[in-house]
């Protein structure tokens, strides 16, 4: 197997068009990290007993939560519950990154 990077494509995508899309639309960067923290919320406190999921395996896979967002925002409250929780299963992932919490 090599390690060397695969060459950038020519043109891009219609994926990558549709992610360039939220740039377009001027989505702001703290709305996509907070649908980045409500889809992985739901993914990482789900049931002990709950099936097994998928691996994200690509961006796209935020873009409903995204516009979920932007259609109806979130309490900052409940955001900090999520933040909050998040932290307490993951101290060496939060610490990692320098998240403190409040």
């Amino acid at each position: 197997m090599s390690t060397a990077a695969r060459p950038a494509p020519r043109e891009s995508s219609r994926a990558d068009r549709h992610l360039a899309a939220l740039y377009h639309r001027q989505v702001p960067a703290g709305l996509v990290a907070t649908a980045l923290l409500v889809a992985t919320a739901r993914r990482t406190l789900r049931p002990a007993d709950a099936l097994e999921i998928r691996p994200i395996a690509t961006l796209h896979y935020f873009l409903p939560v995204i516009d979920e967002v932007l259609s109806d925002p979130l309490d900052p409250g409940y955001l900090d519950c999520l933040r909050y929780r998040r932290a307490s299963l993951t101290p060496d992932f939060v610490a990692a990154i320098g998240h403190q919490l409040s």
